[in-house]
């Protein structure tokens, strides 16, 4: 529900602030006081086109502010909620701001937004029945939700929608292995040559570090050889070796060692040092038993290192990173090999979500036919006692014979139609030129839906137009009658419709020497009074008029009651 309106520099309105509550509430004033300015600023603030030449003279930006209490059940509050723009218990506070030289802003909850978001959250706020640009009834969508809200179909069209995205979904994944079924098999044919290669090598993880150790060792051989056999002269068998001069370095410290037993831990020491190169000298020669020259051995290492370091280059990848490539490559390509059975899994999916799409949305076929007669009876009815005799409304349910020709709406084409002369054929409702007329037949659909739709705030803007005496009656009473269950506002020029509102909002307009301003001001029962009298006498307000203005604001509240 929209509980209050800001609006400052817009066209003639410089300052205006209204609170609103629930009910019918009745807009009046003179000709060309301002009324419409009220139904472009909601305008504004629901996301139509800022127009710059709307703002005041004389002032730089003009600002429109509405605050909205949404119901508990309010597809605006997921909305708001997926956006990260919810509010505080509810609350919607919409601001736009159009500034003179440049572009306008908008904010939802004090934080910036997209003008579209205010496109998308006003068909949950507010519907405005008036001038074309801005009436929703014109949308095939909006025919289609009302018949759907009338024929109690709307939770089958949430399946249907569902059944859509979920066959769609089906179709994108099958067209996706489709398209890449050329790529895939190229792929796998590469696949199955690099898996194959280093498969065959085999290579496990620290081989080539020993291959390289194993390849130096085996191709220094003879150098090995020559260093070893002379360490051994060297440390025990020529003469004059370490073994022999230690020998004898100990021969005399021995002695020396008697005469000054200072000496005696020398001598251990020498001991220790001849013991010692004897034991280097035997792990030399039995280094030099085991080696031997082995050319076959390192060209087997030398033919292994080669491939190592061939695929190494081939890959881009460190010898090391072959043994993970090959685990890689082996699990693409197996998933690549199930190919064929991802496709025809897949194929056999498309079917299945397509046949239950298929079904959803032929049970949603026979819900809107079977309600679409019935709701054009019901509105028939209802226009043809708000000023529209000879009307007539058609719903034209056109159905597509294949579920590929459909959409997530289902497969049906919805339009309303209406014969407004007799013997003209229905057209649709684009081609009515009177707002007049389409702002009743609006109404009519309202009272005929009564409780079945979501959106609680309604404008009328020229729904009286062409109407008077008790034709105008009864779009008042059509008119309270909505507003016993959503918030309804109506910009009227007629006292009938006037003296129905549960509330009354006078618009006029004042001038000073700065200019003329347009103000807003809800009345008392004895202003309405005055203001009804003010209408049916025109500039004329005698006590005759003021009874009979008293008269109809009792007979609205007595009706009610």
């Amino acid at each position: 529900m929209l509980q209050h309106l800001s609006i400052r520099n817009l066209a003639v309105m410089a300052a205006c602030d209204i609170e609103l509550g629930p009910g019918f509430t009745v807009l009046t004033g003179e000709t060309g006081a301002g009324k419409s300015i009220l139904v472009d600023a909601l305008g504004l603030v629901l996301g139509d086109r800022a127009d710059l030449d709307q703002v005041r003279g004389g002032t730089e930006q003009a600002e429109i502010t509405a605050a909205f209490q949404l119901p508990a059940d309010s597809p605006a509050r997921g909305l708001l909620r997926e956006q990260a723009l919810e509010g505080d218990d509810g609350e919607c506070i919409i601001r736009r701001v159009l500034a003179r030289e440049g572009r306008s802003k908008a904010f939802v909850n004090g934080r910036p937004t997209p003008v579209q978001t205010l496109k998308e959250l006003g068909q949950w706020l507010v519907d405005i029945h008036g001038q074309g640009e801005h009436h929703t009834l014109l949308n095939g969508s909006t025919q289609r939700d009302l018949l759907d809200a009338f024929a109690g179909a709307t939770e089958q069209a949430g399946w249907v929608a569902e059944a859509w995205r979920t066959w769609r979904a089906a179709q994108e994944k099958l067209g996706e292995l489709e398209r890449s079924q050329g790529e895939r098999e190229e792929r796998r044919e590469l696949l199955r040559f690099q898996v194959g290669e280093l498969e065959e090598l085999a290579l496990q993880p620290g081989e080539t570090e020993q291959l390289e150790a194993e390849r130096a060792r085996l191709g220094s051989v003879h150098r090995l050889m020559e260093g070893a056999q002379g360490l051994v002269q060297l440390l025990y068998e020529e003469e004059g070796s370490v073994s022999e001069r230690l020998g004898h370095a100990q021969a005399e410290l021995e002695g020396l060692a008697e005469t000054d037993p200072e000496l005696a831990e020398a001598r251990d020491l020498v001991a220790n040092s001849a013991a010692q190169a004897e034991e280097a000298a035997e792990a030399v020669r039995g280094y030099l038993n085991r080696l031997e020259a082995d050319p076959e051995r390192l060209e087997v290492v030398q033919e292994r290192l080669d491939t190592v370091y061939q695929l190494s280059r081939k890959h881009h990848a460190d010898p090391e990173e072959l043994v993970d490539l090959a685990g890689r490559l082996r699990a693409e390509l197996d998933e690549l090999e199930e190919l064929g059975p991802r496709l025809q899994a897949a194929r056999e999916e498309v079917e299945r979500t397509r046949g239950i799409y298929a079904d959803a949305a032929a049970d949603l076929s026979r819900m809107r036919k079977a309600g679409a007669e019935k709701l054009a009876e019901r509105v028939t009815e209802e226009i043809q006692v708000l000023g529209m005799p000879d009307a007539a409304l058609e719903v034209a349910v056109d159905t597509a014979e294949d579920a590929e020709e459909g959409g997530g709406h289902g497969m049906d084409r919805v339009e309303l139609r209406v014969r407004t002369n007799p013997g003209e054929p229905p057209r649709p409702l684009a081609k009515i030129a009177s707002g007049g007329e389409l702002s009743r037949l609006s109404l009519g659909i309202q009272v005929v839906l009564a409780r079945h739709t979501e959106v609680p705030t309604l404008i009328f803007d020229e729904v009286d137009v062409g109407v008077s005496g008790a034709v105008a009656e009864s779009v008042g009473r059509k008119l309270r009658t909505v507003g016993e269950r959503s918030q309804v506002l109506a910009v009227t020029h007629l006292p009938q419709v006037a003296a129905q509102g549960h509330h009354h909002l006078r618009i006029f307009k004042e001038t000073d020497a700065e200019g003329a301003y347009t103000r807003v001001e809800p009345l008392t029962r004895e202003e309405r009074v005055e203001e009804i009298a003010r209408i049916l006498g025109s500039r004329n307000v005698t006590d005759s008029t003021r009874a009979n203005a008293r008269e109809m604001l009792t007979e609205a509240e007595t009706a009610e009651s």
